[in-house]
């Protein structure tokens, strides 16, 4: 059988992005989702713990969505322990995997998020095989990583029925919300239309009996 993650990107970017976020996952439209960190989660305290409260309820993962300096990626292993110390102070558990989006900085940085996904045995998404050596096939990864937002939902369904193999994995990373005004992200006015491609690419999954599924450790 076919396997499609969906993860939605930088809950904690902004309270109008996760109130999004946090639909999608109620309606288990998808069923992961990662966390930035350094983004003033003090403020968001009480769209945490209705994070948590689905969790309880829903079978979703939450993972760590890493940010770096891209001017100095010196000391990145630190920089990824401190953020994950962070996670866990929030949520209370460690994450269920860790990624970034496409611009991974270095062959150390891509090395150091392997090496973190490998020593506490997580998913890391699949954006490293240019920087990476094979570290054998203890890597918890997708076969393929698609943008929602860099295709038309009629083009991801022609990859995941032409391109995708029977037994394989695909993660498709999605960026939804409304539009923020006081958020500087670059996606922001995006986020709508990665929205209702979400909801006209769900059916199409099911019609064709891709499984949806999440990072956590026993789907691998």
């Amino acid at each position: 059988m076919k396997k499609v993650i969906i993860n939605a990107d930088d809950f904690g970017m902004s309270k109008i992005f996760n109130e999004v976020i946090l639909e999608l996952l109620e309606k288990e439209l998808v069923r992961s989702t990662s966390v930035l960190v350094t983004r003033g989660l003090d403020g968001q305290l009480d769209q945490i713990e209705r994070l948590k409260e689905i969790m309880k309820r829903k079978n979703i993962s939450v993972g760590l969505h890493f940010e770096s300096d891209k001017k100095d990626v010196s000391n990145v292993k630190e920089n990824i322990e401190i953020q994950s110390d962070s996670f866990v102070r929030y949520f209370g558990f460690k994450s269920t995997h860790i990624d970034k989006h496409k611009d991974i900085h270095s062959k150390e940085e891509s090395e150091a998020m392997v090496d973190f996904a490998l020593k506490n045995n997580i998913y890391i998404r699949n954006v490293f095989a240019d920087y990476t050596p094979s570290r054998g096939n203890n890597i918890k990864t997708s076969h393929h990583t698609i943008f929602l937002l860099e295709e038309s939902v009629d083009g991801i369904k022609n990859y995941l029925l032409d391109k995708l193999r029977d037994g394989e994995l695909a993660e498709v990373v999605v960026h939804p919300g409304k539009f923020d005004p006081y958020c500087e992200s670059s996606l922001n006015k995006i986020r709508e239309n990665d929205y209702k491609k979400i909801i006209d690419l769900f059916p199409l999954l099911k019609e064709n009996h891709i499984a949806i599924i999440n990072q956590k450790i026993e789907n691998f």
